[in-house]
């Protein structure tokens, strides 16, 4: 875990370095109040703490390499040179929806950088530019529909709710990433989005069966 972490640490992604943070940090709230036996909460806590100062070690270590601690240093500054130059990326996010009100249909997958030299980083805008409004409303219905059946079930107790406990958590960390990243060309974003569904059917099957006794 702590090599995994490490690489991740080391990929200077802020969007990737976010969603390991949130996602770890929700499932572990998720599944301390979902457990019902005290000792096991407890163990859990007890767990945290010892991963907690591993993690810290490890990025105390590797901050000692200068290239590292410049990097770090770089990327913690909250708006960078490609976030708030004349077409960075919040002027983008405005020029783009401005745009989308121009062509209804979109400017087609792929061509938003052929005119603003970089890509949208925003699912939102992403959808509109390479889909249009109707693709726009379709992300956005699918990506709705499926938080909000897959809430639902995040508490009750069945035999796979850790399971699906992380796709949902996840994948909600996901929808919450796309605020920054591109995630429609992320093929695990749809396995993601699968399982959910998949445990959604799996609870109907469920609920049919304890019906029929």
């Amino acid at each position: 875990m702590l090599i995994l972490l490490l690489g991740l640490f080391l990929g200077f992604s802020r969007a990737a370095w976010g969603l390991a943070i949130a996602s770890g940090g929700i499932f572990y709230l998720v599944l301390t109040i979902n457990e019902q036996q005290a000792c096991v909460r407890l163990k859990y806590v007890a767990l945290s703490l010892v991963g907690l100062v591993a993690v810290v070690l490890m990025l105390a270590l590797a901050m000692q390499l200068e290239t590292v601690s410049y990097l770090v240093g770089e990327r913690f500054k909250i708006v960078q040179d490609y976030d708030g130059s004349r077409l960075g990326r919040f002027a983008r996010l405005l020029i783009g929806f401005s745009l989308a009100l121009e062509k209804p249909w979109g400017i087609g997958p792929l061509r938003f950088s052929d005119y603003f030299v970089e890509d949208t980083h925003n699912i939102l805008l992403k959808s509109l530019m390479a889909y249009g409004w109707i693709g726009f409303i379709s992300w956005v219905t699918i990506t709705i529909w499926t938080l909000a059946a897959g809430f639902k079930l995040l508490f009750r107790q069945r035999p796979w709710l850790p399971y699906f406990q992380v796709v949902y958590i996840v994948f909600f960390c996901h929808v919450l990433i796309g605020n920054v990243v591109d995630t429609d060309h992320w093929r695990h974003y749809y396995l993601l989005m699968g399982i959910v569904w998949g445990c959604i059917a799996l609870e109907a099957r469920w609920r049919r069966q304890l019906a029929a006794g």
